[in-house]
């Protein structure tokens, strides 16, 4: 998060309550933007929204689940990850996709996670 005040971390340290809350007061009636004060009071510049996810309607098991990132002031899509959940005939998972998007809905990356039923332990493939 930037520091607005312009004072280092050991002038902060060797200052007075009154000294900064003097500073954070010319700070947010000064250059601080509205995206700035709710940055520093939720602590982060992006929040997750709930996740949407999708059934099955056969057995009700999961296939799909996007997580949207999203601006705290505008709520605009920062990025996005959707995992997709494939299975084998006999119901166990067989293929997990981890897909991360930009904010125009772009693909920038892909992680296939490979379930086995033989009791091989599931791994990264191409």
């Amino acid at each position: 998060m930037p520091n607005f005040t312009g004072l280092s971390k050991a002038e902060m340290q060797a200052s007075n309550l009154g000294q900064l809350k003097k500073a954070g007061t010319d700070v947010v009636n000064g250059k601080a933007t509205k995206h700035d004060i709710m940055a520093f009071y939720l602590d982060k510049d992006v929040d997750d929204a709930d996740p949407v996810r999708e059934y099955l309607g056969v057995n009700g098991q999961i296939s799909k689940q996007t997580i949207v990132t999203q601006d705290i002031e505008t709520n605009a899509t920062v990025k996005s990850k959707v995992v997709v959940w494939t299975y084998y005939p006999t119901g166990e998972v067989d293929v997990i996709f981890l897909k991360d998007l930009d904010a125009a809905g772009t693909e920038t990356q892909v992680t296939k996670i490979k379930h086995y039923l033989n009791g091989r332990k599931p791994e990264t493939i191409p």
